[in-house]
């Protein structure tokens, strides 16, 4: 929690007390507080920057080349430990925003909201997922989502000075949470998504323009080429973005089912889209 501090003066200069400036301006901003959270217009704002901020985050962790070329499990905690990587950039973007911080505080719950959203819908996009068992598995998804927030916050804690010491955390936070502490991963792929990771938080946090990032313009660095080996043909067939075309993506309703949405012209499909036909 982030607190403001006032002046340390008790009397302007105009010997107006500084205390009966500092009311007013409080019962302005506590007005507006409650105008972001309680009015139609704020609720459908900070909804459509979440989305997009999500889905920004979504379109990237789906990527084949984290499973081509990075070597990251199929399997849903490795997937869900990237899409998740990808949210914290969005987080801590939003903790550290200055411009407008009680939004960017909605926001983020926004945000999370919808990960948590999503995240139930693939819970049950698994086989064998009893319905009654679904909230059970959201929280241990819960569980180790935070933690893995936190093993990147803490790396990041590191002062930059302290290169080597941040880039161990660093490494270290991947392994736990990506790669699940698989021994016959080699460091080059550990030390690949790391240096993605400090590229990406540094464009992110730092250097992406006010207004894209209002926007939900998100842009991202290159996903990490570790392997010169093509995907193999397996690879191919069990990667759903393999042969989608332009603007489509997988997507999941509320009960698991798979279904497929264009970007740019909102229309969705139970069919796979068909790379062929695109003219």
């Amino acid at each position: 929690m982030r607190y403001l501090s006032g002046s340390s003066s008790d009397r302007l200069k105009d010997g107006t007390p500084a205390e009966s400036l500092f009311d007013a301006a409080s019962t302005k901003n506590i007005f507006a507080r409650i105008v972001d959270r309680y009015s139609i217009s704020g609720q459908q704002k900070r909804i459509k920057m979440g989305e997009a901020y999500f889905q920004a985050a979504k379109r990237r962790s789906i990527d084949r080349l984290w499973c081509t070329d990075c070597k990251v499990g199929k399997a849903f905690r490795p997937q869900h430990a990237i899409l998740t990587m990808h949210v914290w950039f969005l987080n801590r973007r939003l903790i550290t925003d200055r411009h407008n911080s009680h939004q960017s505080l909605l926001v983020q719950e926004e945000l999370f909201d919808i990960l948590w959203y999503d995240t139930k819908t693939r819970i049950r996009a698994q086989p064998g997922i009893n319905e009654l068992s679904v909230d059970k598995h959201l929280k241990d998804v819960q569980n180790y989502t935070f933690q893995q927030c936190m093993d990147f916050d803490e790396a990041f804690d590191i002062p930059s000075s302290e290169k080597k010491r941040r880039d161990d955390e660093l490494g270290l936070a991947i392994w736990n949470n990506i790669y699940l502490k698989d021994d016959n991963v080699p460091d080059e792929f550990v030390d690949g998504i790391a240096k993605y990771v400090a590229e990406q938080h540094e464009n992110v946090v730092h250097l992406l323009p006010q207004n894209y990032w209002t926007e939900g313009r998100i842009g991202f660095v290159d996903i990490p080429r570790m392997t010169n080996k093509k995907a193999s043909p397996k690879d191919l067939v069990d990667d759903e973005m393999e042969a989608l075309p332009d603007g489509w993506f997988p997507a999941l309703t509320e009960s698991g089912e798979s279904y497929y949405w264009n970007e740019q012209t909102m229309n969705t499909t139970w069919s796979k889209p068909d790379l062929s036909k695109i003219d």
